[in-house]
């Protein structure tokens, strides 16, 4: 494991929950729903910015004229059908999980999520309960890539940046949190190949077979 390391700090779509992808297609689909057109492909763009912004990214990409708050209540109406229907852990991360805690290690969620999608995802993969501190969009003011949301995550878990990681898998996150001090591994899937993990003291490439024991040790998580 990281030297010194006493906590890991965790994004949550992607890098824990399959659902970045499924994020895009309820973008898509509310644009549909509303008049427009945007590709669910944009949300590889914007993914990791605050939902907000993501938002306004496809409303202005797909000619959307309806208020924001119309757009929103469209894509959460679907973003919650699809979670119902089913969600899955990334492959590997309930086992890396429970490694970690096994070890020692304290576990933090920081998610640009609203509340009820993060307990919805927790609940649906089977997460629910592993975290001792969790961040969500209702904490923070300045969301990623402003530094926040990490910061509050470390005051909460009474530690300093040198005494925990964080693992991401979006630009914005990454620099979230690299600017709160802590070290980064990025997770590396088939939708965030346009992101710049430079921040990041290591990559890990989960796309197509998850997390593995041998990846692992190679990034210094475990």
């Amino acid at each position: 494991m990281l030297p010194a390391v006493e906590a890991v700090i965790f994004d949550l779509d992607g890098v824990l929950a399959d659902t970045e992808g499924l994020k895009g297609e309820a973008h898509a689909a509310a644009v549909r729903e509303l008049g427009g057109f945007a590709p669910a492909s944009l949300y590889e763009e914007c993914m990791g910015r605050s939902h907000d912004a993501v938002e306004r990214v496809f409303m202005q990409a797909g000619g959307v004229r309806a208020a924001q708050d119309t757009y929103a209540a469209a894509f959460s109406r679907i973003y919650a059908g699809m979670l119902e229907r089913g969600v899955s852990a990334v492959p590997g991360a309930p086992d890396l999980l429970n490694s970690l805690a096994k070890h020692g290690c304290r576990l933090a969620l920081v998610t640009s999520s609203r509340e009820w999608m993060t307990r919805t995802v927790l609940e649906k993969t089977g997460l629910r309960g592993c975290f001792e501190v969790t961040v969500t969009a209702a904490d923070i003011v300045n969301p990623k890539p402003a530094p926040d949301c990490y910061r509050l995550a470390l005051e909460r878990l009474r530690l300093t940046p040198d005494r925990a990681a964080a693992v991401e898998d979006t630009e914005a996150g990454i620099q979230a949190a690299a600017a709160a001090g802590l070290r980064v591994l990025a997770v590396r899937h088939r939708l965030n190949a346009r992101h710049s993990f430079a921040a990041a003291f290591a990559v890990l490439d989960i796309s197509g077979t998850g997390y593995t024991t041998t990846e692992l040790r190679r990034s210094g998580l475990i």
